[in-house]
């Protein structure tokens, strides 16, 4: 397991970026089945995905080569578990932007992501970079069910646990 080292709070300008960024993904539909494969795990192989009517579904966008991405993973597995037995409708899909899929499953394997996680998928071509409009990582957005953004938090949640944990409270009441 990874230890998350203490995260560097941002220079004010740097946050109020971050912020920004954030709020221009608000009401964009994400392109759920555009370039998306699951892994299905008892098949041993990567299908196409075919995007869930969950009422509410967290996103993470990551990179294996991105630290920040990597360390939030526990925290995002712990949050996701939780969410998934305290709301109905809920769930988490983890999207890693690599086109190297024994890169994706050597760091699985390496840094122990993952290990209750059945949502993992890998996507190809741009439509969700294009979508989002940035290339920072991680990202994390809270979808509805028509896949529009409702919540959205650019780089690590692991600070920002409270704000991701209340979004998911307040979202998930609204999705009812």
């Amino acid at each position: 397991m990874i230890i998350p080292t203490p995260a560097v709070l941002l220079p004010p300008s740097e946050d109020v970026e971050l912020r920004k960024a954030e709020s221009s993904l608000l009401n964009r539909r994400l392109p759920m089945g555009s370039g998306l494969r699951i892994w299905n795990r008892q098949a041993k192989q990567w299908e196409g995905y075919r995007p869930a009517t969950a009422r509410l579904t967290m996103v993470n966008l990551w990179s294996v080569d991105c630290p920040p991405c990597i360390a939030e993973m526990p925290t995002l597995d712990a949050m996701a578990r939780q969410f998934t037995k305290e709301y109905a409708g809920y769930s988490s899909l983890i999207v890693s932007e690599t086109t190297d899929e024994r890169e994706l499953f050597l760091s699985i394997h390496k840094y122990k992501l993952f290990t209750n996680q059945e949502n993992i998928l890998i996507y190809t071509g741009s439509a969700l970079r294009d979508t989002l409009g940035t290339n920072k990582k991680p990202i994390t957005v809270l979808i509805d069910r028509d896949a529009v953004i409702r919540q959205a938090f650019v780089g690590s949640i692991i600070n920002r646990r409270g704000e991701l944990a209340e979004s998911v409270a307040k979202l998930s009441e609204v999705a009812k």
